[in-house]
This record gives C-alpha cells, structure tokens and sequence, in this order.
C-alpha cells in the first residue's frame, strides 16, 4: 500500500510505501515504511528495496571478511585492481573447495 505524506519540514507532499510482513510465532506484524519518487506500483518498490538490502548484506559481509575497507591507494584504479584480486582469490577459492553456498567470512580461516 502507498499514500501521500509530508512532515512539517518537507516543502512537498511524497509518496510513502508500507511493507508489512507477518513472521510465524509473532503476534504483531513488522511494518515498515519507504519514502520514494519511485512510480512502480507498491510491490514493486518493496521488491527492489528488498534487493538492493540483499545486495549491501553483502557487501558488508564482504568488507568484513576481507578488510576491503583497507584499500589504501589514493588512485581508484589501484584500489579497484586490488579488489578484483581480491574478489578472484575468493571465488577460485570456493570453485576449489566444491561449496559455492559457503560464506566468505569462513574463508578466510
């Protein structure tokens, strides 16, 4: 579901999208709200915002795992090249070891 919505410091109304989901054993459901200029119907919205959670789940686990947060250089091409040498030991890593569903944090043990 969405609706229009504008707080006391917004210039403009803007359009705000619920997500609520309801979890076996919980008596009250989990509501969430998304203020967006997106125009996609209100699934839609929840799906991408779902996806786009997903995918900085892993970059944090990613930068957790192997200090990606250290690329030092001042050059973004240097610390782009040590990312994908660091991102291709990992994967030949896990192609070597038959187990793709592994997490990276294990790997580096």
């Amino acid at each position: 579901a969405s609706f229009s919505y504008r707080a006391g410091s917004w210039s403009k109304a803007r359009r705000v999208v619920a997500k609520v989901e309801w979890h076996p054993g919980e008596l009250y459901p989990r509501v969430g709200f998304f203020v967006t200029n997106m125009t996609r119907p209100a699934e839609r919205v929840v799906a991408f915002t779902n996806q786009r959670g997903t995918a900085e789940q892993h970059i944090k686990e990613g930068k957790n795992a192997v200090t990606w947060t250290r690329l030092s250089c001042m050059r973004f091409a240097a610390n782009a090249m040590r990312l994908l040498s660091m991102l291709s030991l990992i994967s030949s890593k896990v192609l070597a070891e038959n187990s793709p569903l592994r997490l990276v944090a294990t790997l580096r043990r």
